[in-house]
């Protein structure tokens, strides 16, 4: 089969890369992608027994729909034009900062977390799960357009233009000045979502969740 695929890709775990490539040899003409997490380049390479150029890439499961975008490094021909016809292709020149995105993808598995934290509470509270499951996930979907069809306008963009834009600034009063709040650089993107909500209630009942069920 590889003799005839000019690009193939290696989709297997991590741990049991050894195994399950043991024996198999990649011819140096080829291209090879690998979405395996975690292994490097020139693991790829031993592992295959190739010269062959080898991708990395991180695809997620919204390419089944061709919505979402891939990261790849480096960029090839081919890998390119696989991922583009997916959802698009995102190149990064060199693995560190593949490393950076990797552990990016990483907390979706938190965000799902954090949506199924914030439903147990409501349901301790009384509510029925499916009605704060089915509430929260309208919102959370809204964002989620927002963010793709605005991209100035997502949440992550609005804290970094907070951010730039919070230096000094002067006040209509003669002789005195007032400086606009900045956000501590300490305070982590779960203590801002809490005094950033609207009204005390809303933030102690926040506060309360993440104490409670993850030790905020």
């Amino acid at each position: 089969m590889i003799d005839r695929a000019a690009l193939v890709v290696i989709a297997v775990r991590p741990g049991r890369r050894a195994e399950a490539l043991a024996g198999l040899t990649v011819p140096a003409d080829r291209e090879v992608v690998s979405v395996s997490a975690g292994v490097a380049i020139d693991e790829v390479r031993r592992l295959l027994g190739t010269e062959a150029p080898v991708v990395r890439a991180i695809p997620l499961p919204a390419v089944r729909r061709r919505t979402s975008v891939t990261v790849i490094c480096p960029v090839r021909p081919a890998a390119a034009a696989l991922f583009d016809a997916l959802g698009g292709a995102l190149p990064l020149a060199d693995e560190a900062s593949f490393n950076v995105f990797s552990a990016l993808t990483g907390t979706i598995t938190s965000h799902d977390e954090y949506l199924a934290t914030l439903t147990e509470w409501a349901a301790g509270h009384g509510v029925p799960a499916e009605e704060a499951d089915q509430y929260l996930r309208s919102p959370f979907q809204d964002v989620g357009r927002s963010c793709a069809t605005a991209p100035g306008r997502c949440p992550g963009s609005w804290g970094t233009t907070r951010r730039r834009t919070g230096a000094a600034s002067t006040s209509a009063r003669p002789g005195s000045t007032r400086r606009t709040r900045r956000p501590s650089r300490g305070r982590s993107t779960l203590s801002s979502c809490i005094w950033g909500a609207s009204g005390s209630g809303h933030r102690a009942a926040l506060t309360q969740i993440f104490r409670v069920k993850v030790g905020w």
